[in-house]
This record gives C-alpha cells, structure tokens and sequence, in this order.
C-alpha cells in the first residue's frame, strides 16, 4: 500500500516522512508533492491508495485536488491538514467524501491513528473490490465452466467427483440438419458470423424447462454435424418425467423450425450416477445413430424398437437402366421410393444406409468411369467431401448426398457428351497456360477424363494433337516475342515455356524453318 504526501511546507513534508512509522501502518510506499501539478502528475502515473494533503497552498487547494480526483472516478481516501478550523472547509471536505479533517500543528500519535483507521478502510474496500471480480468472474464464466465439466464428463475426460448423484438428471442429445445445396455450395440456415448456440439454448429451456425440471447446461457437442447435448435437472418430483420432457422437445423442434428453417430431432435418457454419464451418453447417440428417419420427432432411450420387417432389396438393375438412359429423375425416384419403404418397415437403419450410399456411389462412379470420366477427379471437392462424412447420419443427409452425386454426374455428362465444349475448354487452358509445363494428365484433369479419351476428343474436333497444338501456340507466342522485344533468344524460350534451349531452337526451326536468330534478322522491330 502506498500514501502521497502533498504540502507546499517542506518542513511538514519532511517531519510526516520521518515522525509516522509507515511500515507499522501497513504503508510501503511514500510519493511526495510541493504543488497541485507534481501531485496530479504523480496520480497520472501511479495508482495512489491513501492521500494526506495541506488545503491551502499557493497554486491551487487540497480541495481543488480532491474536486478533480472525483471527476476522474478515483475514489483515493483523503486526509486533510489545515491551520484552520474553518466550518467551510470541512463541510466541502464531508461533501467530497474525503475520511478525515486533521488541524495543524500535528498531533503524531493522532495521525498515526486515524491513518491507521484510513489503512483498515482501504484494506476492507479492496477486498471487497477483490471479491467483486471474483464473483463477476465466476458469473461471466460459470456457463462455460460448466460445459467444459460437463462436455468432461460425456467424453471421459472428467473423473466422476462422487459415487452417485442424489437427483434424478436428463441427457438431451440434439441432432440438427441446417444444410441445403444452392447450386453446387453448401448453405445453411445458421448464420456462421454469429454463434447460435444461446439462441438454440434460449428456445431450448423455454420450451422445456418448468417448475419440475431446469436446465444445468447446454453445449455443442459436435460443430461440423451441429450435433448439441443438454443436461437436465430434476427437481423434487417423484417418478420419470419423460412425456414432460417429450412434450416440451416436440414445442422446441417447432420452434427451432420456425426460427431457423431447420429440421432437428431429439433423444431423451436419465441417468441417476456420475459413473454412468458417458456411458449413457454413448448409448443415446448410438440409439439417435440408427434413427435415420428422425426429423421433427422426439424418442425415449428407453423404449423398445418394434420388430422390423426384412429389409426389401435395392432394384441395382433399375438403377443401371436409369444410367444408361440418363434418367436423373428415375434415379432419384428409385432412391426416394426406397428410402420411404424402408423407413415405413422399421429398416432405415445406420447399416441399411451406408450399404445404400456405397452401392449407389460404385454404381455411379463405375457408368462414368464407362465413359472415361475419372470421377475420383470431379468429385475431389470440399462440399462432396463435407456430404461423405455426413451422409449417414439421417435420411435428409442421405438424400443431400445422393442429389449432388447425381446431379453432379449428369450435368457432366452432358458436358461431355458435347465434344466441341470438351475440346474447347482444353484449348482455352492452353492457351492461357502455354508457358507452364503442361502434360496430357494434366489437361485431361481439367475435364476429369482419362488421358487417351481426352486426347482422341481433342483431335477429333481441332484435327491437331495436343503436342502439335501446344508446341504451334508457344512457338506463335515465341516469334512475337522475337519480332517485338530485344529479349534474349533463351529468356524467350523460357517464357514460352521450354527451359530447354538447344530443344526450343530445334523445334522452331523445324515449324518456321529458321532459327530463332535468323526468324530476328528476317523480321526487325
């Protein structure tokens, strides 16, 4: 703790630093200033916890000084010196707030007292100041800290603190579905600029929580697949309170519908132990894991799933004639079709549905590779990637990846079935990229076809190879160089794309029928 000592008196300054034991009183610190400015320089630059001044100096009062410290939001205590037992003086020194009025001359031990009482004060504000932070603190972080416990706890990365738990608790595991495909992109009806957790969390706990039951946390659990896990506390009532529960989910999915746009479901479980949490947790996402036909519905961990029937088989061939056609709408009827019987037996399960897609995504890659497209090239993209890891989530993820692996598949089809736009697009990227170092893979990769078709598609609608047609536009592209710049002929070389100079003067000569000099002396600037 520090004080500033502030008198224009330097023998009052001087007996105060050497007559008070400063470090009895708790005082480690003692600032000095002869005037209102050094004093005000010494507040700008320190933070001062106790302040002893005279009232009357010649440049500007003790009171002038207390005036100004208030303006400034500091709360320093003040003790006061004077000459004067001026009624005026102390009625301004009790309406700045300052803690004590000592007359002049100075009684030592007096002063000792009421700095004393000054430290005590100052002391007892900062720990209150203190304990203000702390609980502002554990306020603004109590939310987060316990998700991390939580989010501990369903990840066994948190030890249970006890054996059991005295209450009955509810875990919530929310699946979300905010994706849709707007052209070829990925969209979604969350606004990523700004985070919807307490959104989701706020239409959460209206619509669930009552006098019965209040929400401990909820947190998202998994970002990319919007998956969210809520913790629900029971309170005082006897029994399960799972139509409750059910009930207020069902009005939370609507309403998530209606701010949103998008579809979500739900699963409900208890769990009565610590020890139990990760446990259950697992339990419930594998139960949600084979609910594929889930949006808008709310399911009880404990239920029993009826018997399904035997799943009925894919019609593969259906799906092959639909190819060969080029039925865009006959395959995803047949995939439609499917998907709803299923869904109506009790089938539409995880295993159901990862055999489906992989099935469907051979079938498809297998036609186009019939057509020499490379598809693991047309479909080397983040949104195809961003559907392969989702697809077997829920039956709207399925259906979102089966529509652009189609879609996808037949617009390129119907690119390619055009061989003057196949051929085209190649030339326009030679054109532009001559002087790169350009392979036939490389080219064919620009259309996703197989190197040899590509290159046949080629000549077939230039009537020139590749080879030919890249060394006719670099060698094109060279002699302007030559006419119209006094660049050296192996810098034109290289900027046409052949490092090679004893290479690029043979292939000019044999397509002009002169060498690079002779091509300069024939046509000047």
């Amino acid at each position: 703790m520090n004080v500033l000592i502030v008198d224009d008196d330097r023998f009052v300054v001087s007996a105060l630093e050497k007559k008070i034991e400063w470090e009895s009183l708790g005082i480690t610190e003692v600032f000095i200033a002869y005037s209102l400015k050094q004093a005000q320089d010494i507040f700008a630059a320190h933070t001062i916890n106790l302040l002893i001044s005279d009232i009357e100096m010649p440049k500007g009062s003790g009171l002038y000084l207390l005036s100004w410290l208030r303006c400034e939001g500091n709360r320093v205590q003040v003790i006061f010196l004077t000459n004067h037992a001026d009624f005026h003086y102390a009625q301004k020194a009790i309406a700045l707030q300052s803690f004590e009025y000592c007359l002049k001359p100075i009684e030592f031990d007096k002063l000792s007292l009421i700095i004393r009482k000054a430290v005590e004060k100052i002391e007892k504000e900062i720990l209150q100041t203190e304990r203000a932070k702390q609980t502002e603190f554990l306020e603004v972080h109590q939310t987060r800290l316990l998700e991390n416990y939580w989010q501990g706890l369903l990840h066994g990365t948190v030890s249970a603190p006890v054996p059991s738990i005295a209450e009955r608790f509810y875990l919530v595991f929310i699946s979300c579905f905010p994706y849709y495909l707007e052209g070829n992109e990925i969209r979604t009806h969350f606004d990523r600029k700004t985070p919807v957790n307490q959104r989701l969390c706020d239409l959460f706990s209206n619509a669930v929580c009552t006098n019965q039951v209040n929400l401990v946390t909820f947190f998202e659990y998994h970002a990319e697949k919007q998956q969210y896990a809520a913790v629900l506390r029971q309170n005082g009532a006897k029994g399960p309170l799972f139509t409750t529960l059910q009930s207020g989910c069902v009005i939370f999915l609507q309403e998530l519908k209606i701010s949103f746009q998008c579809e979500a479901s739900c699963c409900i479980s208890s769990v009565f132990t610590y020890t139990n949490v990760q446990e259950t947790f697992q339990n419930l996402m594998d139960y949600h894991r084979d609910l594929k036909d889930c949006s808008g519905r709310v399911y009880v961990f404990e239920d029993s799933p009826a018997a399904a029937a035997p799943a009925p088989e894919f019609p593969i061939y259906d799906m092959e004639h639909c190819l060969e056609t080029g039925d865009e709408e006959g395959c995803c009827t047949l995939f439609r079709e499917y998907l709803s019987e299923a869904a109506k037996s009790g089938n539409l399960n995880h295993k159901l549905l990862s055999g489906l897609l992989m099935d469907a995504t051979q079938l498809v890659f297998t036609y186009l590779k019939s057509k020499e497209v490379l598809a693991h090239k047309l479909f080397q993209n983040p949104v195809y990637e961003f559907l392969l890891r989702q697809y077997t989530d829920s039956l709207e993820n399925a259906e979102l990846y089966l529509h652009y692996l189609l879609k996808n598949a037949f617009d390129y089809l119907s690119f390619t079935a055009s061989q003057a736009s196949v051929a085209e697009t190649i030339k326009n990227y030679i054109d532009s990229n001559y002087h790169r170092d350009l392979s036939r893979s490389d080219l064919a990769n620009i259309v996703y076809l197989h190197p040899d078709y590509a290159a046949r598609v080629f000549k077939n609608e230039m009537h020139i190879s590749l080879n030919n047609y890249i060394i006719r536009k670099r060698i094109t592209a060279a002699k302007k160089l030559l006419t119209e710049t006094q660049l050296p002929v192996n810098t034109v070389a290289d900027k046409v794309g052949y490092g090679n100079y004893s290479y690029f003067s043979k292939l000019f000569r044999r397509e002009t029928g002169l060498t690079p000099q002779e091509w300069r002396r024939e046509n000047p600037l």
